[in-house]
């Protein structure tokens, strides 16, 4: 299954939001540093780093659909802007996912806690109720990401 094209995942661009070279939309990221100071870094899609993709820029926060898994704040020279993240699921691998961040991580690597399988993707929902082992809703942009804790 291709969970980088869930129908309905990318909201409409905003236009004149800065941030086109720091975070494209459909970008896959990473934060980095420590967490005092943590910035957004755009990695190879499925590195060990890459916990989120960005699904929209916004001028605020606020803006961002209410269902993403982050929100990024930056303001850098070009101009303020916050980075609309979710969960860069991939059938290749799981998700490790802490309080604050996510990381890519082996299914069974016991190391990492809070591994997440995706398995499947349902459409036309706000609830996770139709996955057999929970999931993720996106309740405002009507999907969910069926996962298996491992």
């Amino acid at each position: 299954m291709d969970f980088s094209q869930i129908p309905g995942q990318f909201p409409p661009q905003a236009l004149n939001v800065p941030g086109e070279s720091i975070a494209p939309v459909g970008a896959c990221v990473s934060f980095e540093g420590p967490s005092t100071n943590t910035t957004l870094k755009v990695v190879d899609c499925g590195s060990p780093n890459n916990g989120y993709t960005v699904i929209q820029r916004v001028s605020t926060p606020d803006q961002c659909p209410a269902d993403v898994a982050q929100k990024f704040y930056m303001n850098p020279d070009e101009g303020q802007f916050t980075a609309c993240l979710d969960y860069a699921w991939s059938s290749a691998d799981c998700l490790s996912i802490g309080k604050v961040s996510a990381v890519r991580a082996k299914c069974d690597d016991v190391t990492r806690p809070n591994r997440e399988k995706p398995v499947n993707v349902i459409l036309n929902t706000s609830t996770n109720a139709d996955c057999p082992t929970g999931g993720f809703p996106h309740a405002v942009r009507k999907f969910t990401v069926c996962t298996e804790t491992q």
